[in-house]
């Protein structure tokens, strides 16, 4: 008896009707069944960007260098404790660019998001010139930012 008429005698009834799988179709259907459940359904604008704990490691990675995440600022970057909620360039005991400054800016996560991306398109002048490229690595830092609370 041929390989494919065995998988046919063990063919799933699915409708009424007699379905022949074989084990490479049936493999396909379920890698196909996985690959779609790991797609955003139309109602996860709701959910929230990014992960927490990858963003922790990302921050400690990337950001503490020139950045606290606690409420004392470095010599070299402000402290991103509570940053969102706050107005742009306006935390004591570092001096800024003028450009932020002047910005009477809010610090969202659309602005820290493209902030991230490219800093000088944001606030000309800005000390900081490393961006982050990477679109989910910045959900991840906003994600871990956010756990600090929003304005001071």
């Amino acid at each position: 008896m041929r390989r494919r008429d065995r998988a046919c005698r063990r063919a799933a009834v699915f409708a009424g009707a007699r379905l022949c799988l074989t084990p490479a179709i049936r493999n396909a259907i379920v890698f196909s069944a996985f690959l779609l459940a790991g797609l955003p359904s139309a109602g996860a604008a709701d959910t929230p960007k990014g992960n927490i704990s990858r963003g922790r490691r990302a921050f400690f990675a990337t950001c503490t260098n020139c950045h606290a995440s606690t409420d004392s600022n470095r010599a070299t970057g402000p402290s991103l404790h509570g940053i969102l909620g706050r107005n742009a360039g306006t935390r004591a005991g570092y001096k800024y660019s003028e450009a932020m400054k002047d910005s009477g800016l809010v610090w969202t996560e659309a602005l820290l998001d493209k902030y991230l991306a490219k800093p000088g398109a944001v606030f000309p002048g800005t000390p900081m010139t490393t961006g982050i490229f990477h679109a989910p690595m910045r959900d991840d830092i906003i994600a871990y930012l956010k756990t600090f609370g929003a304005k001071e």
